[in-house]
């Protein structure tokens, strides 16, 4: 057998013989949170199960993160039935669908009740293996009662970061590819105004978690801008943070960006997810360029996506007898992104618990080797598997029932939609027909269409398909900017003039050059569109602490030259022009963060992610 642990950051591994466990369940789970409590309660109907927790309640995000709404996510499952529940506690205040201590009381007596023994204050220091390295039959624990072995059928990591994982040594990814930068995180505070208790969860900042000094430099600066803005009179401020990402792990199954765009048929899906790519921030020139593709270039930001959950996401890739069901399931920074709400872990958990009971009491150390439609059964009579079948993709709007659609195949079909504010499914509808997309018929409507509207989204149309005769179109777009908006979206809705430019930096565009160099010369912030928006606007993510005008006709002006300079290597002038815009740092700066307010820590990243990528 070999214990694995951490000693300095280090991974350690030691050769043991004769251990003495204190304990054995068939089922641990390490960390009780929106998966994890759920993953527990619904193995220990059949087998035995031990919950480690390192805080002092269950529930994670729900409870002790003071997020007691949902924002969208697959319905079904036991959750529901605990959600009733905590509705029925009787608390001074409620938000959203429950109190947080009302469902942080419902779910530990449910586990009392249960076969499940809690430890809480607890924390995993080691993992037994077989001697192959890679079967786990055991944990070493730290208690409020001192160190204690158990032995463990099956393990589940939930703990939202693979900490166990990382005890084992596997490696874990970060944040997106482009940069390693991972989605903000958020801190949820009740606050008292106008005679009500209300809630807010902002995005507070960028953080890793697992980096002590850097975790701590994050949490003081989102405590510290809690009193400073509009919501002065705190009452509580959640004790865990609002973190959407961390660390994923290799899995036998590595859910992806185009597995969710391009609605790929995944093996041994273990439940169905749906949400938008929900990564906020605003950096998004530095996304990758299929997500720029559908946010930007399409214009399809809140479009929520059904998404089937390969039970492969789950299981480290080489492993046996342990599986992550969390966020830090095996998946991109994107994809992940659209799987983490509360809802869809909840049902995630679940499911895992399910598959993990089978597992045991079938004498197995892996779930991917059940029977599929055996599992799928069980998890179908639970209503965890899928509770909205029907259900493909919507555009979901707020205190409105969502707005399901198809995707366009039939060409007049598509010119009527791109001749109207919302022109995104067609525009994607394009892109997902390729070769086969109506390409003459585009460059007609480009050319004579009826309507300058007809004409501009045309244009775009060609660029999403790579047809470079979109591109004299597309400088004029450039040229004309304007804060005019698209209307697909209930929020985040994009300009056809910044479509227009990361179409052409695609496209490698180097005629577009001299327009993209004067977006980023000093007299460029007189233009009256930079000076109209500065407000909070929930449908065009304004903001009066941003000026997200200017910052977004930057940011994609140097994203595109950026692009365009892999193959068209700027000339001397160009590049004169971009350190002078750096010079002026200090400047820009002032522009974009606006006085009055303050700012987030997500803005002041993104302000200095314009000048990383001016250098490149």
């Amino acid at each position: 057998m070999i214990l694995h642990t951490l000693l300095n950051g280090q991974k350690e591994r030691a050769a043991v013989r004769d251990v003495a466990f204190d304990v054995s369940f068939d089922v641990v789970v390490v960390g009780l949170g929106s998966a994890g409590a759920y993953a527990a309660l619904a193995a220990a109907e059949t087998v035995s199960v031990l919950g480690v927790e390192q805080g002092n309640a269950p529930g994670g995000t729900g409870t002790r993160g003071f997020v007691c709404g949902y924002y969208d996510g697959v319905p079904g499952g036991m959750y529901e039935a605990y959600d009733r529940e905590a509705q029925t506690v009787t608390p001074l205040y409620r938000r959203g669908s429950h109190n947080p201590y009302g469902l942080q009381n419902v779910l530990t007596r449910h586990l009392s009740a249960s076969r499940v023994s809690v430890w809480y204050q607890s924390l995993v220091i080691g993992v037994y293996t077989e001697d192959d390295g890679t079967t786990v039959t055991g944990l070493s624990v730290l208690t409020e009662d001192g160190v204690k072995n158990v032995r463990a059928g099956y393990v589940d990591d939930a703990t939202g970061d693979g900490y166990v994982l990382s005890l084992l040594g596997i490696p874990m990814t970060f944040g997106r590819e482009t940069d390693g930068t991972a989605a903000p995180f958020s801190l949820t505070k009740y606050y008292r105004e106008d005679g009500e208790i209300k809630s807010i969860g902002t995005d507070a900042g960028y953080i890793r978690q697992n980096a002590e000094p850097d975790f701590s430099a994050a949490l003081l600066r989102a405590l510290s801008d809690v009193t400073k803005k509009k919501y002065r009179r705190v009452i509580s401020v959640a004790s865990l943070l609002g973190v959407r990402e961390g660390g994923h792990f290799r899995g036998e199954y590595s859910l992806s960006l185009e597995d969710v765009l391009e609605e790929r048929a995944v093996p041994r899906t273990l439940c169905y997810a749906a949400s938008d790519l929900d990564r906020h921030g605003f950096d998004f020139a530095n996304d990758v360029p299929l997500y720029r593709d559908w946010r930007i270039h399409a214009n399809l930001a809140t479009v929520s996506l059904k998404i089937p959950v390969p039970a492969g996401c789950l299981v480290p890739a080489g492993y046996r007898g342990i599986l992550s069901a969390c966020r830090c399931i095996s998946g991109d920074s994107y994809a992940c992104a659209a799987v983490r709400m509360r809802r869809d872990m909840q049902r995630l958990g679940e499911c895992a618990g399910v598959a993990m009971a089978m597992a045991v009491k079938n004498g197995s150390r892996d779930i991917l080797s059940l029977p599929e439609e055996n599992l799928r059964a069980v998890l179908r009579s639970r209503g965890c598997f899928d509770g909205q079948p029907d259900r493909k993709r919507a555009f979901m709007e707020k205190k409105k029932p969502p707005l399901e659609f198809d995707w366009l195949t039939d060409t007049a079909q598509i010119l009527s939609a791109l001749d109207s504010d919302r022109p995104g499914v067609a525009l994607w509808s394009c892109r997902r027909m390729g070769a086969a997309a109506p390409r003459e018929a585009l460059t007609g409507a480009m050319t004579r269409g009826m309507t300058a509207r007809l004409r501009v989204h045309a244009a775009l149309a060609l660029g999403l398909l790579g047809d470079e005769r979109c591109l004299p179109a597309l400088r004029t777009l450039i040229r004309e900017r304007t804060d005019t908006f698209l209307l697909d979206c209930r929020r985040s809705n994009q300009m056809p003039a910044v479509m227009a430019i990361g179409l052409c930096g695609r496209l490698g565009d180097a005629l577009a050059v001299p327009e993209l160099l004067s977006i980023l010369s000093p007299g460029e912030y007189e233009r009256e569109m930079y000076h109209t928006h500065l407000c909070d606007s929930y449908l065009y993510s304004t903001s009066a602490t941003f000026n997200v005008i200017y910052y977004t006709y930057l940011s994609f002006a140097l994203r595109a030259l950026y692009e365009i300079a892999a193959a068209h290597p700027l000339p001397p002038q160009a590049q004169k022009e971009l350190a002078d815009f750096c010079a002026r740092a200090d400047d820009v700066r002032q522009k974009i963060l606006l006085p009055g307010g303050v700012p987030d820590a997500s803005q002041s990243v993104a302000v200095e992610g314009l000048f990383s990528l001016a250098k490149k």
